[in-house]
This record gives C-alpha cells, structure tokens and sequence, in this order.
C-alpha cells in the first residue's frame, strides 16, 4: 500500500500505481471470496478500493478488470457470458506486455468454452489467435501450461466419451504444436504425469498402438495428484475411462474383422438350396436352452463378465447394490462353417445376432453393448428373446429362480449371454461346466476365443398375464 501510495510523484508512475493496485485489489477479492471469515481481509480490501477511486482507469486497468470478468464468468459456467465479453475485448487488444498477457487469457478462456460446447471449428480458428504466445521463448507459460491442461483434459474426455473426432484433432493440434516439450523442466512431477495421460488419449484416438503402450507403460505407479495416487480423483478416473474405452475400441475392430468373415461364409444365396432352407428353418425355430444367474455369482466374477459400479457393486449403509441378471441363452443346434481349411469356424446363429447388433466377447477387451429396444419375455414357464421388430431369437422353457426375478423386475433390463459352450441341453447336474470355478473359467474362455459367444443388454418384459375375476365370496349361490 505504502510502495503504490509514492508511485504517483514519479514519472509515468500514475499508471503504474493504478495497474498495480487493480491487480492487488483482485487478488484480496478472490482470497475474500476463498476465506470469508478472515478478519484481516476486510479492511485490506476497504483500503485498496478507496486507493483505486482515487487513481486513473487507464486502458491497462481496462483490460485487466475484464480479463478477471472473463475468468470469473468462466469459474461460474457462464459460457456465453464468456464468449460475449472475450470477442468484443479481443480485437481491440494491443500488444504491451501487460495487455498481451491478459488477452492470451481472455483468448484461452474463449478457446475453453467453445471446446465445452463442442464446436470444434470455432474453437480450432481461436486456437490460431493463441499460437503467438506459445513457443521456447514464451514469457507466457503460465497461460500456455494451463492452456494445454485444461483444453487437452476437455478434448480428451469428449473422445473417451463419444470418440468425436474433432476433440481428437484439436488434441492432436495443442499437443504438437504448444510445443509442451519447452514446459517440461517447469513441470512437477504429478503435472509430467497429466501431460503424458494426454499424450496416450492423443495417441489411442490416432489408433498408434506402439506409442500407446509406451505411454501407459511410463504411468504405471505414477500419481496424477500431489498428494499421491487416488482413486476416487478426477485424472484417475480418465484413466480408468481411457483403458475402458481402447478395449471397446479393440473389441469392435475384432468383432467386425470376425464379422466380415463370417458373411463371406455365410451367403446363403451363394449356398446349395437345401443348405440354405436348412439355416433358414433351424433359425426360425429358434429353439434353445437357458440358465438363468446373477453377476454376484463367483464363475461371473471370475471372468470379468461385467463390471458396473452402478449395478454390481456394494451399497451405502452396508447394504448390498442390486445385482445384474445374466441369462444364458445357447441354441439346440450349431451350425458352423469354416471360411478356408485350417480357419476358425464361424457360428451362423452366433453370426446372425452379431449383426443385429449383439457384440462378440473378446477376452481381454470386453464390452456391452444396450439394444434396450429388444424384449427378454417371460410368459408362464416359457421365455423369448426378441428384436424391436418382434422377431423370435431364442425360445426356451425356463423356470425362474426368486432372486433372479427381482433382480430383472428392478433393473428392467437383463445382460444376454449367447452363444455356446456350456452344454445347457443337460441335465443340470451333470453340466460340466459348472462342476467348479476352474471348469467355468475354462469353457467359457474357450467359447470366447472361439467367436461362440456374444452378448448385450436387453429390456426385461415380465409381464404376467391377467388372472381370471373371481367371483365375489359372498355371492349367493343358485339352488338346484
């Protein structure tokens, strides 16, 4: 207060003494709005206002005032607050070291919410305005360090969540052309690890295998935080999501390269009559056998079949979460042909639902698909598996077990297994591949790896059929 009250009676020191006091009084009103019940902020921040009422509004103090606007409309989630302020200051900016510090933030909060509503391209023309303050000899590190955290975290989520390609393009610019590399000697350790995160986001999105692996390979026992690895943290989270989603990734390539051949395979117009009727009639029959289970089962876990902390997890208050109902559904017949001699064979039926949209398992790199808009029926003793347009998929007669039923009626949707290699068609007791958990293990990865199985989320319809009315107690009855 005293330095900046004595700048006035030196030359050019007005200006000076306003910029500085601005730049104060905004540091005491985030710290005041960061500690409320500080005593000693008040009357700091009644000394610096009376200070400022007294000094010039110079063109610095201007843009300074609207640089905290835009920041402090971005901190609320005002995006088109920001927008709005940021271009009507921007093209007016000049280029002092003062002014172009705080145009380099206006222009990264601008970038930052064009990115969080998506629009890529607007966002990639405002990227060329921040160039300028990137490079080896920035004096703008701060603004460039934040810059690449913040829109590459935003672009990499984008692409873990939907795999838009215009997140992955704008990543791919800020990474390589920020040039990050001149930042890393300022970088702690848990900061090194974020931008190498990025880097492996950058690197699954260009489909780079090689680079990805080496990536992941240098986070191992890494923290993203400075407190040291949590699992609960944001970074860790993307993480996670990021892995998640190269295994979707892997999957679908797999099962479309599966897929293909299969239809190679299957041409039925291409087939001998009596082989295609006969494909044709045995999956219109749609005969099957069923087993009906639930994710907590010990052979389910076993195998990662599903992992949803929303449907297969513990409760808060020491209650357990409702558990996810599995029904496996394995055809009477298989019918499978072999593309070339010594190939793998390929399914039909396995095949057909496949391209209905049913996703093959692939060990290792497992998802789900949700075709909500299909119905696993129970009718009675009877239960069916049919597609949005009705279509019969699997017939079978199953008894359901109590606990499965509730856990169906509360989900209302159901994860459908089908395929082969659990030999449903005998006996219960005499399943062989549920004689112990090793057994499980087994066939269920051998089935996988043999393109047997596939599998989705389906909507339950347990719709029971109306009872007969009674007739009322009390009725009299007729004489005879």
């Amino acid at each position: 207060m005293e330095y900046i009250e004595q700048l006035p009676g030196e030359p050019d020191g007005e200006p000076a003494a306003a910029l500085l006091a601005t730049q104060a009084l905004i540091v005491l009103r985030n710290l005041a709005n960061t500690h409320p019940d500080d005593p000693r902020l008040r009357p700091a921040l009644e000394a610096f206002t009376t200070l400022i009422d007294h000094l010039p509004k110079t063109a610095a103090v201007t843009e300074r005032l609207e640089a905290e606007q835009v920041a402090r409309l971005f901190g609320d989630g005002d995006l088109q607050g920001v927008e709005h302020i940021a271009r009507s200051q921007l093209p007016h900016s000049h280029h002092s070291h003062a002014r172009s510090f705080h145009a380099a933030e206006v222009t990264r909060h601008l970038i930052e919410a064009l990115v969080y509503q998506r629009r890529w391209q607007e966002a990639e023309a405002e990227f060329e305005r921040f160039l300028p303050y990137t490079g080896p000899r920035s004096l703008y590190r701060s603004s460039v360090q934040d810059f690449v955290h913040n829109v590459g975290l935003a672009c990499a989520l984008v692409w873990i969540e939907a795999t838009e390609q215009g997140a992955a393009a704008l990543l791919h610019r800020v990474l390589t052309e920020c040039g990050i590399e001149h930042l890393d000697a300022a970088l702690r350790e848990h900061e090194r690890a974020r931008f190498t995160l990025l880097k492996a986001v950058d690197a699954a999105a260009r489909q780079d295998a090689d680079a990805f692996v080496a990536l992941i390979v240098g986070l191992r026992n890494r923290s993203f935080d400075i407190d040291g690895i949590d699992a609960a943290a944001p970074w860790e989270q993307v993480f996670r999501a990021l892995l998640e989603r190269v295994k979707a990734i892997a999957s679908k390539q797999i099962h479309d390269h599966v897929h293909a051949r299969g239809e190679e395979v299957f041409d039925l117009e291409r087939m001998f009559p009596e082989q295609s009727a006969y494909l044709r009639q045995t999956a219109e029959a749609a005969l099957a056998d069923v087993h009906c289970t639930l994710s907590s089962q010990p052979p389910f876990q076993s195998v990662g079949i599903i992992r949803n902390p929303h449907t297969d997890g513990d409760g808060t208050g020491g209650e357990r979460a409702p558990r996810t109902p599995i029904v496996l559904v394995e055809p009477r017949h298989m019918l499978t042909a072999m593309p070339l001699p010594g190939a793998p064979a390929v399914e039909y039926q396995v095949h057909r639902i496949s391209a209905a949209g049913f996703r093959r398992i692939i060990p290792g790199a497992m998802s789900i698909p949700a075709l909500l808009e299909w119905r696993l029926c129970q009718r009675g003793n009877r239960m069916e598996l049919r597609d949005q347009g009705g279509t019969v998929w699997a017939r079978a007669q199953a008894s359901l077990p109590p606990r499965w039923h509730q856990a169906a009626a509360t989900s209302k949707r159901v994860l459908v297994l089908y395929g082969f290699g659990f030999m449903l068609q005998e006996p219960v007791e005499q399943r062989a591949a549920f004689a112990s958990l090793q057994a499980f293990v087994e066939h269920f990865h051998t089935a996988a790896a043999s393109g047997l199985l596939a599998r989705a989320f389906v909507a339950w319809d347990g719709t029971r059929p109306p009872k007969r009315a009674r007739r009322q107690q009390d009725r009299k009855r007729r004489k005879r």
